[in-house]
């Protein structure tokens, strides 16, 4: 009895260093699954991290094409806004340049039809001032001869009335000649301005 006690009792030992080597084979199998997870854990971080500045870093470089690109089409937009501003100005210059030509024609124009007008009253007034020079012609011509021969004492079936009729006439054949001349005048000034505005 004695002898069994001891061997119950190693046996005891023996059990509890056999359990407590398993104990202390699963706290180190889950040391190094806790060390393998957080290895694990701390790949994947720096792998999401890799990704997430590999992400940035094309966000940042797609945003400066995108800025690049923009400014690119402000620059062609300020360069076509430029070119329509000058064409615009173009525009604006050719149309009052051509306002003035108008203006200009139309005063032209006027001034035309004045002096038309004017040369159409003119000769009208030629025209009726000839007729009337035409008809005291021949009057002038008989009352002259008519005077001679009262003059002359030739015949006694004229008298003085003779001498004044021809003076009359002759008068009003001197007038009518100096408004011809002046017509004339007028008529050559007329042309002088006709040509000198194009007409």
């Amino acid at each position: 009895m004695a002898t069994g006690i001891p061997v119950f009792g190693k046996k005891l030992v023996e059990a509890k260093q056999s359990q407590t080597e398993v104990i202390v084979q699963k706290v180190e199998a889950v040391e190094r699954k806790e060390a393998d997870i957080e290895n694990e854990i701390a790949l994947r971080v720096t792998e999401q991290m890799a990704v997430l500045e590999l992400n940035s870093k094309k966000e940042v470089e797609k945003s400066q094409e995108m800025v690049t690109e923009l400014e690119k089409v402000n620059i062609e937009m300020d360069a076509q806004i430029q070119a329509q501003v000058k064409e615009i100005e173009q525009n604006i210059e050719a149309i009052s340049e051509l306002e003035k030509q108008i203006s200009m024609q139309a005063n032209i124009f006027d001034r035309a039809r004045e002096l038309f007008q004017r040369e159409l009253l003119i000769k009208q007034d030629l025209t009726k001032l000839q007729k009337e020079r035409d008809v005291l012609e021949p009057r002038l011509k008989r009352f002259s001869k008519e005077c001679d021969v009262y003059l002359d004492g030739a015949s006694f079936e004229v008298n003085s009335s003779s001498c004044d009729k021809r003076d009359e006439i002759n008068s009003n054949i001197s007038q009518i000649d100096q408004m011809i001349e002046v017509h004339k005048l007028d008529l050559r000034d007329i042309e002088g301005i006709s040509n000198s505005i194009g007409l």
